[in-house]
């Protein structure tokens, strides 16, 4: 009888607005997760019968499908640089231990666990690619690992002074080492490393003499002395020296070494280390004479001071550019490139497998995982210090609830309806 089958219509669609309750309520609990997708019930109606004279009367009504919306997520800043955001398409791709196997998540709350790994709250491992010579990522992702091993050291090999040696300078040269105040214009001194990261002071002394040359007195004597305190020997000598002339004009002509390098430190490091001292690109070589050391009619004073060299130091912080490359930034300025954060994208990343906890496992349906890396490929960027929000619109969900409320409210009506119907019927045969 029809009339049973109304009833039979309305608990189908007791039941589809009851499922789409469910889905709203998760929807809600989930509005402060991380990067949580919200998700929406497809509707569709029941086989519908056909009665004599070609009438079709519907069934009923039955969730057809859930899928998750993925659009993006607002933004939140945070205080630690480990928690990263991807503004546009893709997935950071993480490693499960338990399972040995591939996850995708929008979530990018990350830390360092105590084995230096990139790691989620579940010790899911993020990857990453190794960077080559060029700063490029290379080979297959693997485990993003930020060692807490000291950086080695640097030894110098070349340092570079530019100063401007005051042209009214009087005459005082040679250089005289027992007596280097008095027989000296100018002084500079700078840090050193030796092959052991040791640093040492070393003492640059500038002495205007009479040498004749193309610029007729426009020459200085230059002295790298070593002191005491940081000389193998445990007396000041004298490690490199030669001479810089210039122009008329200020601008240098040509430096000469007279003294070849030889600087031997203490605190037993390879002896006998080479360290050049440049002042400039002279007019000899091919530059201006202007860019660097000038003998203009200024006060003696040091203009640029540089070292190749660097101590032993240890990871002071790290740094996420927009590129995914995750960098050690180190107590001594010196930074390193650890590696690149792989970016998952899928041809149908809505056919992904939802495995809880945030996290996607890819299916037929999503095709195989598109690994690349940030701003590529229509791939998005990298944001540190930054969480992706919920995509999950408040307003929008009460609203929906208001309905699906309504909807399961007429459904009730109509199961109540039928059994009024029925009853008459029955008091009828009475």
């Amino acid at each position: 009888m029809s009339i049973i089958g109304a009833m039979y219509s309305g608990i189908s669609g007791l039941g589809s607005n009851a499922t789409m309750m469910e889905i709203i309520g998760n929807n809600l609990a989930n509005i402060n997760t991380p990067a949580f997708k919200f998700s929406r019930a497809d509707f569709s109606d029941v086989l519908a019968k056909t009665l004599a004279g070609g009438m079709e009367i519907g069934r009923g009504s039955r969730v057809g499908d859930t899928s998750m919306v993925m659009a993006q997520g607002g933004f939140q800043s945070t205080e630690n640089v480990t928690d990263i955001a991807l503004s546009g398409k893709g997935f950071f791709m993480v490693r499960d231990d338990a399972t040995n196997s591939m996850l995708y998540t929008r979530n990018g709350s990350f830390m360092v666990d105590k084995n230096g790994y990139v790691t989620n709250s579940a010790g899911m491992k993020l990857m990453g690619f190794s960077l080559n010579e060029n700063s490029t990522a290379s080979g297959v992702p693997h485990d993003i690992r930020v060692t807490q091993a000291p950086l080695a050291p640097k030894v110098t090999t070349e340092v570079s002074l530019y100063a401007n040696l005051d042209s009214q300078a009087e005459i005082v040269g040679p250089f005289d080492i027992t007596n280097p105040v008095n027989t000296s214009n100018f002084t500079a001194s700078i840090t050193v490393y030796d092959t052991l990261g040791n640093p040492h002071q070393v003492t640059s002394y500038f002495s205007r003499n009479a040498a004749p040359g193309a610029g007729g007195g426009n020459v200085w004597e230059y002295n790298i002395v070593v002191d005491a305190a940081d000389s193998a020997t445990g007396a000041d000598y004298v490690a490199t020296s030669g001479t810089i002339e210039f122009s008329t004009e200020g601008a240098l002509l040509d430096q000469v070494i007279t003294q070849p390098p030889d600087f031997d430190f203490a605190g037993n490091p390879l002896q006998n280390q080479d360290i050049s001292f440049e002042f400039g690109t002279p007019i000899s070589a091919g530059g201006t004479g202007t860019d660097g050391t000038t003998q203009f009619g200024e006060g003696s004073a040091l203009v640029f001071a540089s070292q190749d060299g660097y101590g032993t130091s240890y990871i002071d912080s790290l740094n996420i550019d927009s590129d995914g490359k995750v960098i050690a930034l180190y107590g001594n300025g010196e930074t390193r490139e650890i590696a690149q954060i792989a970016i998952v994208n899928f041809s149908n990343a809505i056919g992904l497998d939802h495995r809880g906890n945030n996290m996607f496992g890819s299916t037929s349906e999503s095709g195989e995982p598109i690994i690349s890396i940030a701003n590529v490929s229509g791939n998005g960027s990298i944001f540190s210090n930054t969480l992706e929000l919920s995509n999950v619109d408040i307003a929008q969900q009460f609203v929906e609830m208001i309905t699906t409320q309504r909807g399961f409210q007429a459904n009730s009506k109509s199961i109540t309806t039928a059994d009024t119907m029925i009853a008459e019927l029955i008091n009828i045969s009475r």
